[in-house]
């Protein structure tokens, strides 16, 4: 994350795709923005 982080000058989306790559890197056995966003408790 540290080498993205730079490209967003905002501390939101920063850690909004924070939690999108954590849960893209999930052991979830079906990915979709769904399961991750109930996984990371993103409303």
């Amino acid at each position: 994350m540290d080498g993205i982080a730079g490209r967003f000058t905002r501390v939101e989306p920063r850690r909004r795709i924070r939690r999108l790559v954590l849960g893209l890197l999930s052991d979830l056995p079906r990915k979709n923005c769904w399961t991750i966003a109930v996984r990371h408790e993103v409303a």
